[in-house]
């Protein structure tokens, strides 16, 4: 679930988690039971306000960069994004064109819901006037995203082919805030991470390979054999630098390995709004933390036996 929903919809669902359980620690008629209760609550609180605190310190702590002259670590990156050249995205329910997406769909089959959740993992470009810059997005937590919601029948009494569905896009020509490792490869590490996203494309299309018959399928056979995968591997990589640009080097922004936050937020206010969006989540939780606690001697005032 959590890889589904954006930061935005965990916060608010561990919010009311966190207020339910409080609420059912007052009602609890055991002392066990209430005093369980509110323990819980304080604890989902008080590691719901840590996260939340660690993702305001990392917008406020890490400055704002420009990306030509962006220092090699932790920064925060603002520009618009763009797709790359050759890898053209789209929605997987509305079919809209973009440079990354998330989706969550459920479909009634006759019997129970099947359900299904994905995301894309395809880098993007993010452009700010001085240069240009490759988003990994694998492992970023998007916020400032606008869900598309579909739904076909009545989930409460629901038939055969109905469906309930949500996606979230970010498209091209979006403003963007990125905070996450910032680094410029050359040289041979720019060799292996090229390498690296061709084996990932090629991989993809020996896992779908329908239509590269038509191309690489040299001797009529039917199917590719060792020979022709090898140029349809060549193929590939010259098809990821021509993507690229060719570079002499690339700057590249991904997920820190240190375990620091990776956020991006979509928008052009994306940093303010994201410390704001933080800040009220961090106070909420506080609230609910010092509620848990002072509830505490009123679950221990409650009888042992029911």
């Amino acid at each position: 679930m959590n890889r589904v929903l954006a930061n935005d919809y965990r916060q608010g669902l561990t919010s009311i988690m966190g207020a339910v359980i409080l609420v059912l620690s007052l009602f609890a008629a055991h002392i066990v039971i209430a005093t369980s209760f509110a323990l819980l609550a304080a604890g989902l609180a008080f590691f719901s306000w840590k996260s939340c605190y660690r993702r305001l310190r990392a917008i406020a702590d890490t400055p704002s960069s420009r990306i030509a002259s962006a220092a090699q670590g932790h920064v925060e990156l603002i520009g618009t994004l763009r797709a790359l050249p050759g890898f053209p995205l789209h929605g997987p329910l509305s079919g809209e064109s973009c440079v990354w997406y998330r989706y969550w769909e459920r479909r009634y089959t006759g019997i129970g819901w099947m359900r299904s959740a994905g995301e894309t993992e395809a880098p993007f470009m993010m452009e700010d006037g001085s240069g240009a810059c490759l988003v990994m997005p694998r492992g970023a937590e998007m916020t400032g995203l606008d869900p598309i919601s579909r739904r076909k029948g009545n989930p409460r009494s629901p038939s055969k082919g109905d469906y309930e569905a949500m996606e979230w896009l970010l498209r091209e020509g979006d403003e963007a805030h990125v905070v996450g490792r910032f680094s410029t490869l050359s040289g041979f590490s720019l060799d292996a991470f090229i390498d690296a996203q061709a084996a990932a494309l090629f991989d993809a299309l020996k896992a779908a390979p329908e239509g590269l018959e038509e191309r690489f399928d040299l001797d009529g056979s039917g199917n590719l054999e060792a020979g022709e995968w090898k140029l349809v591997r060549s193929q590939t990589r010259r098809h990821v630098r021509r993507a690229f640009g060719d570079p002499r080097e690339l700057h590249v922004i991904e997920k820190p390995a240190d375990g620091r936050p990776f956020l991006l937020r979509r928008g052009e206010e994306g940093e303010a709004s994201g410390s704001v969006s933080y800040r009220g989540w961090a106070l909420f939780h506080v609230v609910v933390f010092l509620a848990a606690l002072g509830s505490l001697p009123y679950a221990l005032s409650k009888p042992w036996s029911l």
